[in-house]
């Protein structure tokens, strides 16, 4: 009975000083294990505007183009996809383009997926991805870079032809 008993205590002892080099070690606790068990990665960017031309969402909704435009961050796949929903003014306009012999989509819904080339807690910055004309000639590249704690992101285009880089920062209502 006694050598169970301090089998017992032993184990209970072990227990805990493994508990606690995980939680100093890796910060597993409260916090810890509630993010191992969240089966969702995904981080989702909406209702975004560009803070140089706007000052607020619906001052962009007024003169957009676009009806919605969503980022889904997500870290297992390590992949971000852009959803843009375009205006039936600007599916309509793209129509008309092509029945004058020019070559674009008039879809409603367009998806890119960019690849995550590095991300932190704080920060997700993707691959720069190929901007493809209707022609399949590459205009140039894009880049983002999404700030988790404030719900911005800085994109940069490269322009293939000249080089020039232009970066605007964009925050977000939904983060």
């Amino acid at each position: 009975m006694k050598s169970n008993l301090v089998k017992i205590i032993g184990t209970l002892g072990l227990i805990i000083a493994i508990a606690v080099i995980l939680k100093s070690v890796f910060g597993i606790g409260k916090i810890g294990i509630s993010k191992l068990s969240n089966k969702s990665s995904k981080i989702t960017f909406e209702n975004c505007w560009d803070i140089n031309d706007y000052e607020s969402y619906e001052q962009k909704m007024k003169k957009s183009l676009i009806d919605s435009q969503i980022f889904e961050i997500d870290t297992s796949t390590v992949r971000v996809v852009r959803t843009t929903v375009w205006s039936d003014e600007f599916v309509q306009d793209k129509k008309d383009m092509q029945k004058k012999g020019i070559t674009i989509d008039a879809n409603k819904i367009d998806q890119d997926t960019m690849i995550i080339e590095s991300y932190t807690d704080n920060f997700v910055t993707t691959k720069p991805f190929k901007i493809i004309d209707g022609y399949s000639r590459v205009l140039g590249t894009d880049k983002f870079v999404f700030n988790l704690r404030d719900g911005t992101y800085e994109n940069s285009y490269k322009d293939e032809k000249y080089g020039d880089v232009s970066t605007y920062k964009s925050k977000c209502e939904k983060y």
